[in-house]
């Protein structure tokens, strides 16, 4: 498990500096930043234990466990949640 840790924590770094990157479209940046938080919901899970089966919906669920792995309250977890609602639109 904790290999799997130490490359979910190299991936999130790389998809955080992708997103620092300017000469992208912002949509792109965008989603090189959701994709670090993400990787980063997937890092707590990891480290208490559990995963998200790859299925419909993980995403959200992803974010919604932070409330446990990461104490993280409902104001924040709604705010996460409109980033991964926004990812999944047409026009980010």
């Amino acid at each position: 498990m904790w290999t799997e840790i130490q490359e979910l924590v190299a991936l999130a770094e790389t998809r955080l500096k992708d997103a620092k990157v300017e000469a992208i479209s912002d949509d792109w940046r965008f989603a090189a930043a959701y994709s670090a938080l993400f990787t980063s919901a997937t890092i707590a899970l990891r480290a208490k234990g559990f995963r998200v089966p790859n299925q419909p919906g993980h995403h959200t669920r992803a974010l919604e466990s932070l409330e446990f792995t990461i104490a993280a309250d409902g104001r924040f977890i709604r705010k996460l949640k409109n980033f991964a609602n926004k990812r999944g639109s047409p026009a980010v």
